[in-house]
């Protein structure tokens, strides 16, 4: 007892010793002055990080200091009387100067200066997640940031638009406006982001994805309130947060300043759309500001097939800087939402869009009848959500605080929780394997040749078919998945400066916890081959005279059933150092070392023939229950060396991992005894070099890549016998490739952005069909090319977009290849601008300009094999030409 009172007694002393040692102020010499000042945007923004220097004429001795949240600074050791020239230097901004500024007596000295752009777009990158300030001249990594006018000017439909054209990135418009398809470089993988995860301001949408097949982007839509989107690929920065080796996106948020702002938006778009958002901004006391945004929109889905839909989101955030320079920051999201999706359906076998029976362009075969799809289960009658689309309600809440202590040690925290209801009801217009076929080959195909007396008839009001009508049989899937989600991450920043090495050393930890439900139920329906197909019932009469239906309410089986439920655990630790030696070199290495533990519930099923003759296959209250765990590690080497002020190269190259996608692990049973999976990370190596100029009218980067993965398990949807069952394959690949892009300011008014990308990728495993090996990955452009052409003059803007998307295969046999295809886009806008600054934006503009119906994906039930030797192939054309027209106020 004594002798821990002894220690209680020194810790006491250590304390009360450290204590004093921060509480003792330096003293100051009577004969100095201080100076304070503001630095600003020319409109008016402040600008946080400026690095200030004060340099006496006379001595050359200079003192330094970075402007606050707020835009001020202040130095305090100035000598009166003294002359000093101030520089002023952000990343982005020309350096600023004022000279032979003579020092009064006391604090009567401020200073007020606004700092105007660089030319080039060379905005301060924020997703690498390192505490410096850096532009994409000086990373040694792939990395893009699209601020709000370029995310405004290439918005439509969805995250596709957006992110088309991106070194690196692959995205394909056709689905509607959430689960864009989006693949990095040439790895075979899901649309799901699953190798490159989205972050909003810094934390992941969900800890884990992979629990089911929904892609991420469907918790939360685009608004006003998104300063930017960089994305990032390689490098140290994505070992922060979730991880990804490969690359992140992330979503960086507007907050509040002193400037009171509002915006309000209105759009209108072919086939129905009707969208109206809003922007509010400012600050609600001392220090203490605000951002909320809202959009509400109302349309007949990408294509109109009768069942439209709606949704509102609200997104914002608090920020408050405290007056110890701590800055507290709230995020909150509500969402409630429902879009409609749009899948591959039969075209002509030369791809393009085929016609129906009444001689009219077939732009789906989705239908408004499937919100009458019902059926009877052994727990009752369940009846289809098909109307509902991709739904989902919820949202999160995020807080995030920034504390620096013991002079420069900077200590970042965040936590996020997130709670969804989410559905994803989809048609899978493949049917049961079957291409569409006259109304008699169906019927014996299906019943056999004896029946007679077949009839088809609109289950709707009993009218018949046209003779001339083909049928086909489709399936609507209701995925019912709600998650919830909780992740927190923090690290801690150190400078140490030296004479001619400077070093920002990271370490920090993240844990994620995210729960997820899959329920999944399959119908069957048959429905004529035409646009917005109405479903049928089909009777007929048996070899022995028996009338008898195929369909009851147009229905014909429920051969699908799964009910999961999923969680996930994980935690992480990294360790990163940025080293800059003299002006000219940048050297990154980072290290993260995680583990995931994990658990699946898989209901086991059985099938029934209901009263209505119909089958069906439902759960019988009987679940397998596995765990899983696995951990690895990731390392990360860059460098960047500045040749000159417009030219430097760079490299990086990394090891890491992925923890599989959990929905792909299920227990299989041997004579009745159970075989439980493990858990084995995927491992992935890259490395890329390249070359970046920046001059005052170019910005301008070209690299070329290198990967491996291996241990893949890409989780896929394939039909069988009409049932959309999940099948896993084990692979490997390998893919090299080139990028680039070019920012150049051809004259005062107009600018080009182009972008390119050459990739090759092909399989070293594929566990199921070893022939596969050598093969190119399926979906994966040989070539790409996104140009902008811009001009700007007064108020008037023009902007003409063409993407070329290069020759692709369908599948991963290489049997059916896709043709190039282009995608153009014009905008057109005119701002007034009034005298308080408020500005009138008209907008208007053409998606698909010459209205292109090039082939983005083929059918992805189909497995590793799609043939083009029918006269009808399953295939997803881009959207049809759309009009829209947009009005901006700004006030």
């Amino acid at each position: 007892m004594k002798k821990q009172k002894s220690v209680n007694r020194l810790l006491t002393l250590a304390l009360v010793w450290l204590i004093s040692l921060f509480a003792i102020e330096p003293a100051v010499a009577q004969n100095t002055a201080s100076i304070k000042g503001l630095v600003q945007t020319e409109s008016n923004e402040p600008l946080n990080g400026v690095s200030v220097t004060a340099t006496n004429l006379a001595t050359k001795k200079s003192v330094s200091a970075t402007t606050n949240e707020k835009g001020f600074f202040s130095i305090s050791t100035l000598q009166v009387g003294s002359t000093y020239n101030f520089t002023f230097s952000y990343i982005g901004y020309e350096t600023g100067y004022v000279n032979a500024f003579k020092l009064k007596e006391g604090n009567e000295n401020s200073l007020l200066i606004r700092l105007k752009q660089t030319a080039a777009d060379l905005t301060e990158i924020v997703t690498t997640a390192t505490n410096t300030k850096r532009t994409q001249f000086e990373t040694p990594m792939s990395i893009t940031s699209l601020n709000a006018e370029t995310i405004e000017s290439k918005k439509f439909n969805s995250n596709a638009d957006i992110l088309r054209g991106i070194p690196g990135i692959i995205t394909e418009n056709s689905g509607g406006a959430v689960a864009a398809n989006v693949y990095v470089r040439g790895l075979p993988t899901g649309g799901q982001y699953i190798l490159t995860p989205i972050h909003i301001d810094g934390m992941p949408v969900l800890g884990t994805a992979g629990l089911n097949s929904s892609a991420t982007d469907v918790y939360y839509r685009n608004d006003l309130n998104i300063a930017k989107i960089e994305t990032a690929l390689g490098g140290v920065s994505n070992l922060y947060g979730s991880g990804s080796v490969v690359g992140l996106i992330n979503i960086i948020s507007k907050t509040g300043t002193d400037v009171q702002k509002t915006t309000v938006q209105s759009e209108f778009a072919t086939p129905g759309k009707s969208q109206f958002d809003f922007q509010i901004s400012g600050p609600t006391g001392k220090n203490a500001y605000y951002s909320l945004a809202g959009t509400y929109r109302y349309d007949n889905g990408p294509v109109v097939f009768g069942l439209p839909t709606q949704g509102y989101q609200l997104r914002g955030n608090l920020k408050k800087i405290l007056d110890n320079g701590d800055v507290f920051t709230l995020y909150g999201q509500y969402i409630n939402d429902k879009a409609q999706y749009y899948l591959p359906y039969p075209i002509d076998s030369t791809f393009h869009r085929p016609q129906g029976w009444d001689g009219k362009t077939i732009y789906t075969l989705e239908t408004k009848d499937v919100d009458n799809l019902t059926v009877k289960t052994p727990n009752g009658v369940y009846q289809s959500k098909g109307a509902n689309g991709v739904f989902t309600k919820g949202g999160y809440l995020m807080v995030d605080y920034k504390h620096t202590f013991l002079n420069d040690l900077k200590f970042d925290f965040k936590a996020k929780a997130a709670n969804y209801y989410h559905e994803f009801n989809f048609f899978n217009l493949s049917g049961s394997g079957v291409n569409p076929a006259p109304q008699g080959n169906f019927a014996t195909v299906k019943l056999g040749s004896t029946i007679t007396a077949f009839n088809y008839t609109y289950a709707g009001d009993g009218t018949t078919l046209n003779n001339n009508a083909l049928v086909l049989e489709n399936n609507m899937t209701d995925r019912i998945r709600p998650v919830n989600d909780f992740a927190t991450q923090f690290s801690l920043t150190k400078d140490f400066t030296g004479k001619s090495v400077n070093q920002t050393l990271t370490i920090g930890g993240y844990f994620s916890n995210t729960n997820a439900g899959d329920f999944n139920f399959q119908i069957n329906y048959l429905s004529e081959f035409n646009d917005k197909a109405r479903i049928l019932n089909l009777n007929y009469t048996d070899a022995l005279g028996v009338k008898k239906a195929y369909t009851v309410d147009g229905v014909t089986t429920a051969p699908q059933y799964v009910n999961k439920y999923l969680s996930s655990i994980k935690k992480a630790a990294f360790l990163t150092n940025e080293v800059r030696i003299g002006q000219k070199l940048r050297v990154d290495v980072g290290l993260r070392v995680e583990g995931q533990t994990a658990n699946v519930s898989s209901e086991k099923k059985a099938t029934i023939t209901n009263a209505d003759g119909i089958k069906v296959t439902w759960g019988n209250g009987v679940y397998d229950r596995f765990d899983l765990n696995a951990s690895d590690w990731a390392l990360s080497l860059a460098s960047n060396y500045k040749l000159s002020n417009q030219f430097a190269i760079y490299g990086n190259f990394s090891r890491g991992y992925y923890f599989p996608e959990l929905r792909s692990y299920a227990v299989v049973y041997s004579n009745n005894v159970p075989q439980y999976p493990t858990l084995t990370t995927e491992k992935i190596k890259q490395a890329e070099i390249g070359i970046k100029h920046y001059s005052k009218n170019v910005n301008a980067s070209l690299s070329a890549y290198y990967e491996m993965l291996d241990n893949r398990r890409s989780v896929a949807y394939v039909l069988t016998g009409g049932v959309v069952n999940q099948v896993t394959y084990i692979t490997g690949s390998k893919a090299y490739g080139i990028e680039g892009f070019l920012n150049y300011k051809l004259s005062k008014n107009f600018n080009l952005y182009t972008t390119l990308s050459y990739i090759n990728s092909t399989y070293t495993n594929f566990d199921q069909t070893p022939a596969l090996v050598g093969n190119t990955v399926s979906r994966r452009p040989n070539f790409m090319n996104d140009a902008t052409l811009e001009y700007k003059a007064g108020g008037f803007a023009f902007r003409f977009n063409n993407f070329y998307n290069g020759r692709r295969f369908a599948d991963d046999a290489n049997t059916t290849s896709f043709a190039p295809y282009n995608l153009s886009k014009i905008d057109v806008s005119y701002t007034l601008k009034g005298a308080k600054k408020e500005t009138v934006s008209f907008n208007v503009g053409i998606f698909n300009l010459f209205d292109n119906d090039g082939i983005t994906e083929g059918n992805f039930t189909a497995g590793t094999t799609q043939l083009n030797n029918q006269k009808y192939f399953i295939g997803r054309p881009v959207l049809p030409r759309s009009f829209y027209a947009r009005t901006i106020l700004n006030f």
